[in-house]
């Protein structure tokens, strides 16, 4: 295994060592030595990742907005899914409805993002 490969299997390992710990605990106990030993690598490691504790509370909140990033995706995609290779019988009288649902999904994102 390559340095690159290891070093972001350990930062991966802190990652997810430190999400569990807030979500378990809180914020307020949190260690980089507790993390570090949760995440079974050496009491250096956290450190030499993120520094301090408000850049792994960064690293905590892009994880979660990867999580979500990624289910909205898998909506849109599933939902554009059906519209384009929806079974036929449902395409047959019914593909304006699936147009007008797209289109209404389209809209509300465009006034969430007005109003944001």
């Amino acid at each position: 295994m390559a340095p690159k490969a290891i070093e972001k299997t350990l930062r991966e390992k802190v990652i997810k060592a430190a999400v569990k710990y807030v979500a378990d605990n809180g914020p307020d106990g949190l260690s980089f030595r507790q993390i570090a030993a949760d995440a079974g690598v050496s009491h250096q490691a956290p450190y030499h990742h993120f520094g301090d504790r408000s850049a792994i509370f960064g690293e905590i909140a892009l994880e979660e907005i990867r999580v979500q990033a990624t289910a909205m995706w898998s909506l849109a995609h599933g939902l554009a899914t059906l519209i384009i290779d929806g079974p036929l019988e449902n395409k047959i009288g019914k593909v304006s409805d699936r147009r007008a649902l797209v289109r209404s999904v389209a809209q509300r994102a465009a006034d969430g993002l007005r109003h944001a």
